[in-house]
C-alpha cells in the first residue's frame, strides 16, 4: 500500500471512530435517558416548590406574629412562667369551642432539688363537678404532707371530654419541660370523644395518619390563614342543646367495627404519650380506668339490627314479661323471661343490666358480676371505659414494662374492700357513671400515691420497699378545706347534671332522682350557721397553711357570694386574682366583686385589663354592660 492510500485509510479510520463517538452521544439509546432526567428534575421541582413555598410561608406567618399559639403551654406575661393556652383546642376544635385547659402556672426554670409530675386524661383525671377536691388535688396534698422537705410540681393537664388524640399532644408538650413523672388516667371518651365513629365521624375513624395530617394543617398558622378551607377539616359541632335526641342519633352498637378501629388508634396514640414520656427521661404510670358498674344502667341500648319482626316480637313479650316480675319482686320468673329474650338478642344493653340485678337479688354474685360488665360493653352511648379500652391500655404498657413504665390497674384494685354484695363499684365511689366522690377520689389517689413512690424512690430517698401509707381521708379533705357545705353543694350540682341528657334514658331514672332529692334534704337540708362558720374556719386554716393554693381563696371566694359576704369575696378574689393573674375566671369574679362593692373605677380598671389579655370574650363584654348599668343606678 502506497503511503498515499495509507493516509486516506488512517483518516477514514479516525473519522469512524470519531463519527462512532457522536453517534454514541446524540444516538437513539441516550435519547430516552436525558428525556427521563429533564422529566425527574420538572417533577421534582413541582413537589418541592410548594413545599418551599409553604415553608417559607409559615416562616413568614410566624416571624410576623400572625396566628396563635396551638402549644399546650404559652409563656406567661412576666416570662417568668408557663401557662395554661386557653386556644389550644382549637386545633381541633374550632375558635367556638370552650374548651381549654385547667389553670396552671409552672415555672420556667426547674429547680434542682424539685420534682415535676404531669397528670394526663379527661374529665375524671381533672375532677368533676370541682376540679380543687380531685384525686390529683388529693395527691399533691398527700406527697406535701408525706415528704415536707421535698417540693412538687403537679400539673394537672387533663381536660373535660377529651381523649387520646388531644392527650397525645399535651404530652409531647409536657415532655419539653423537664417532667420526671407522667401519671396517666383516660379511657371514658375514647368511643364518644374526638374522632369516635358516628355521623359526625366523616368516615375517618379507621385513618388515623389522615386525621393527624388534618390536624397538622389547622395547627399551623397557613392553616389558620386558610380559615374557612382547613374548618371544613373540623369535626362538625353539635349546634343548640345536646338533648336525648341528638344522643340517641349518635347511639353506637357494640356490634360497630368503628368500635376496633377507636381501640387500633387508643393502642397507637397511647404507645406514642409513653415513647415521649421515655424520650423525655421520664416515668410513667398508666392506670386502667373505674367505672360504675353496679348503680349505673346503660345510657343507650340497641337491638341487633339483623333481627326480623317475628323475633323481636317474641323478644318485646319476654322482655316485658320480665320486667313485670321483677318488678313483682319475683326474681327468678324474670329471670326466665330475661333468659329466653337474650336467646333472641343478647346484645341489648338494659337486657344485660336487669340479668344483673335479677342474680345480684338471687344472690347469684358471679352471675351478677358477668351481667354488669357486660351490660357496660354493650351500652349504646359507651360514655364508659369498656373491655375493649382497658385491654388495649394494658397492651401498650405491658410494651413499656422494660423502661420503667408501671401499670395500675385500678379497675380491680377499686373493687376491693367494697362493703357491697357484688364486689363491683357503685353510687359509694361514683356521683353517677365515671366521676368519683371525694371518698373515690381518696382511693384512686392512695393507689397512685404507692406508684409516685415506686417509680421515684431513689429522687425521694425512700429505701428499698420502704414505702410510706398516705395520709388520712380526714386530712387530706382539711387540707383541701372539703367541708360539709361544699359537699351538699357538690351533690346539688350532680343531681342538676344527671336530671338532663344524657341520663335520661337510663332505666329507674326519675325514681334515681327522687331519692338524689330525698337524700340531699336528709344529709344537708339541716345546715346551719354553725356548720357554714365551720367551712370559713376550714378554709381560712388552709389557706395559712398552704398561701400559694390560688385555688382555696377562689373557693373561699364563692362561697362567700353563696352568702352574699361580697367584701370577704373581694378580699379573697384579689389574693387568687395576685396568684394566677392570667385566668379569666378568676378575674371575672374579682370583677363582679368589685361592683358589688360599688368600687366601679376599679372595676372598669380591671375590665380594661381583661379586654387587652382577652379580646373579643363576651364574657368581658357582659361584665363590662353590667358595671355600666350597675354604675348607672347607684347600686
Amino acid at each position: 500500500m502506497s503511503r498515499k492510500q495509507k493516509g486516506k485509510s488512517d483518516r477514514r479510520s479516525s473519522s469512524d471512530k470519531r463519527g462512532g463517538q457522536r453517534r454514541s452521544v446524540t444516538g437513539p439509546s441516550s435519547a430516552p435517558r436525558g428525556r427521563y432526567t429533564i422529566w425527574i428534575y420538572r417533577l421534582l421541582l413541582a413537589l418541592v416548590a410548594p413545599i418551599l413555598l409553604l415553608v417559607g410561608l409559615e416562616f413568614g406567618l410566624r416571624m410576623s406574629g400572625y396566628g396563635f399559639s396551638t402549644d399546650f403551654f404559652i409563656a406567661s406575661e412576666d416570662g417568668k412562667a408557663w401557662v395554661e393556652n386557653p386556644k389550644f383546642a382549637w386545633q381541633f376544635y374550632s375558635p367556638s369551642s370552650r374548651l381549654k385547659p385547667h389553670p396552671f402556672r409552672l415555672s420556667q426554670a426547674k429547680s434542682e432539688d424539685s420534682i415535676r409530675i404531669f397528670v394526663l386524661g379527661g374529665s375524671a383525671a381533672l375532677g368533676t363537678p370541682e376540679s380543687a377536691y380531685g384525686f390529683v388535688r388529693i395527691l399533691e396534698r398527700m406527697l406535701e404532707l408525706s415528704f415536707p422537705d421535698q417540693t412538687f410540681e403537679v400539673i394537672n393537664a387533663a381536660m373535660p371530654g377529651i381523649n387520646s388524640h388531644l392527650v397525645r399532644s399535651i404530652a409531647r408538650d409536657c415532655a419539653r419541660r423537664e417532667p420526671d413523672l407522667f401519671l396517666v388516667y383516660m379511657g371514658n371518651n375514647e368511643l364518644v370523644g374526638l374522632h369516635a365513629p358516628g355521623p359526625d365521624s366523616q368516615g375517618l375513624t379507621d385513618k388515623l395518619p389522615i386525621l393527624r395530617l388534618i390536624q397538622a394543617v389547622r395547627s399551623s398558622r397557613t392553616g389558620q390563614l386558610l380559615g374557612p378551607l382547613t374548618q371544613a377539616l373540623a369535626p362538625k359541632q353539635p349546634e343548640g342543646e345536646q338533648d336525648m335526641a341528638f344522643f340517641r342519633e349518635h347511639r353506637l352498637s357494640s356490634r360497630d367495627p368503628g368500635r376496633r378501629a377507636v381501640y387500633r388508634n387508643l393502642y397507637v396514640n397511647l404507645y406514642d404519650i409513653l415513647n415521649a414520656a421515655r424520650s423525655a427521661g421520664a416515668k410513667t404510670v398508666v392506670s386502667t380506668v373505674a367505672v360504675n358498674l353496679r348503680e349505673c344502667p346503660p345510657l343507650g341500648s340497641l337491638h341487633d339490627p339483623k333481627m326480623d319482626k317475628t323475633k323481636r316480637a317474641e323478644w318485646d313479650s319476654q322482655f316485658a314479661l320480665g320486667i313485670s316480675h321483677q318488678d313483682g319482686g319475683d326474681y327468678e320468673a324474670a329471670l326466665l323471661a330475661f333468659e329466653a329474650a337474650w336467646r333472641l338478642d343478647h346484645g341489648y344493653a338494659e337486657l344485660a343490666y336487669r340479668l344483673a340485678q335479677c342474680h345480684e337479688a338471687l344472690g347469684n354474685v358471679d352471675q351478677a358480676s358477668g351481667y354488669y360488665y357486660m351490660a357496660r360493653d354493650l351500652d349504646a352511648l359507651p360514655f364508659r371505659a369498656d373491655s375493649g379500652v382497658i385491654q388495649a391500655i394494658r397492651e401498650v404498657t405491658q410494651q413499656f414494662a422494660s423502661d420503667g413504665v408501671r401499670l395500675l390497674k385500678a379497675d380491680q384494685l377499686l373493687t376491693e374492700d367494697l362493703d357491697t354484695a357484688v364486689a363491683l363499684p357503685g353510687l359509694e365511689t361514683f356521683y353517677e357513671h365515671v366521676h368519683f366522690r371525694f371518698a373515690g377520689d381518696y382511693r384512686l389517689a392512695s393507689l397512685f400515691f404507692r406508684e409516685v413512690q415506686t417509680s421515684l424512690q431513689e429522687k425521694l430517698g425512700l429505701e428499698e420497699g420502704a414505702l410510706k401509707e398516705p395520709p388520712s381521708l380526714d386530712e387530706c379533705a382539711l387540707a383541701l378545706a372539703y367541708n360539709r357545705v361544699n359537699e351538699g353543694l357538690l351533690e346539688s350540682s350532680i343531681m342538676d347534671l344527671t336530671s338532663h341528657a344524657p341520663f335520661l334514658d337510663q332505666i329507674g331514672h326519675e325514681q334515681r332522682k327522687e331519692e338524689q332529692q330525698a337524700r340531699l334534704r336528709e344529709r344537708y337540708g339541716n345546715l346551719n350557721t354553725e356548720d357554714v362558720a365551720e367551712a370559713f374556719r376550714i378554709y381560712q386554716e388552709a389557706k395559712e397553711t398552704y398561701p400559694n393554693d390560688w385555688n382555696l381563696p377562689y373557693l373561699l371566694a364563692r362561697l362567700h357570694f353563696t352568702f352574699h359576704n361580697f367584701e370577704a369575696a373581694r378580699d379573697n378574689l384579689a389574693l387568687a386574682t395576685k396568684l394566677m393573674p392570667h385566668v379569666l375566671e378568676v378575674q371575672l369574679g374579682y370583677t363582679r366583686a368589685l361592683i358589688e362593692t360599688k368600687q366601679f373605677d376599679d372595676a372598669f380598671r380591671e375590665i380594661k385589663r381583661m379586654q387587652e389579655s382577652h379580646p373579643g370574650s363576651p364574657e368581658v363584654e357582659a361584665a363590662l354592660s353590667t358595671a355600666k348599668a350597675r354604675q348607672a343606678a347607684g347600686r
